[in-house]
């Protein structure tokens, strides 16, 4: 498969699996034939990778270690010299303040990032996932890559699981997921930033509830003025403690359907 800058028509098939380095791969790919790129790179752990036994890619493993020296290769120092002097200054200096292997990290995801996007549609967006272990690092590389003005949410995705106890950090059980666009006439559906979840009855149980059946949380009054609080009582979404304290209600949604729910605050992408 080789790429066709005269169409932007894909070349490829969707649906398909490609195994292997990914760059000969997005290199073969048609031009702006893409809508959306969900990438999760290695993080630059410091470490090696093996596939879960028994899965699709058992025997697969990638080393997560970098080296100037054995990683970085001559086209790609000329690429990012010629194309992207300003990236390149950046990869130098991550290796004076941080170490020659964030440097050959940065060298190649930017020569792949450089690939998606090219193939990624006016319209369409990018997810890029990491951690905390070279997020920032990464963050430049985009904003050189597909302009700091493009840059539309650093997204946390925080987990569950264990971790070693600290009595010096804060927990560090999260990821992060920068978005970007490619060009301000993105596509989004905010149905899927936004979706809305159904709750079901056990939940329903832990909020209030009026007569008329709609289904509520309070909150403190806070800041809210005195005009605000009329207004907000005027919608019905204002009531009062037994000692007299103002609390303000929020309602949860309800569908077409009939069915009680809300807005997630959770991105909902099952690509990563």
């Amino acid at each position: 498969m080789t790429h066709d800058n005269s169409t932007t028509h894909a070349n490829w098939q969707n649906r398909t699996l490609f195994h292997g380095d990914n760059l000969k791969f997005l290199r073969a790919m048609n031009s702006e034939s893409v809508d959306l790129i969900a990438t999760d790179p290695p993080f630059k752990k410091g470490r090696d990778f093996h596939a879960t036994p028994n899965s699709l890619a058992n025997d697969a493993k990638f080393q997560d270690r970098w080296a100037w020296e054995r990683d970085v290769h001559d086209p790609w120092v000329d690429q990012l010299t010629d194309d992207y002097p300003k990236l390149w200054a950046a990869i130098i200096s991550a290796r004076l303040t941080h170490s020659n292997g964030m440097g050959a990290f940065m060298c190649f995801m930017a020569v792949r990032l450089i690939e998606m996007h090219r193939i990624l549609k006016s319209t369409g967006t990018i997810y890029l996932h990491c951690d905390f272990t070279a997020s920032h690092y990464l963050k430049i590389i985009m904003d050189s890559i597909f302009e700091h003005k493009n840059f539309l949410n650093e997204i946390i995705w925080q987990y569950d699981g264990p971790q070693r106890p600290s009595r010096k950090c804060f927990g560090t059980k999260h990821d992060t997921i920068f978005r970007y666009a490619k060009t301000k006439d993105y596509f989004s559906n905010p149905d899927y930033i936004a979706p809305f979840q159904q709750l079901t009855t056990n939940e329903l149980s832990k909020y209030k509830k009026l007569s008329d059946g709609r289904y509520y949380y309070t909150t403190p009054k806070g800041d809210y003025t005195d005009s605000s609080i009329e207004r907000l009582s005027a919608e019905d979404r204002v009531e009062y403690t037994r000692n007299g304290k103002v609390r303000i209600r929020h309602f949860l949604l309800v569908d077409n359907g009939g069915n009680v729910g809300r807005k997630s605050n959770f991105l909902m992408f099952g690509l990563i």
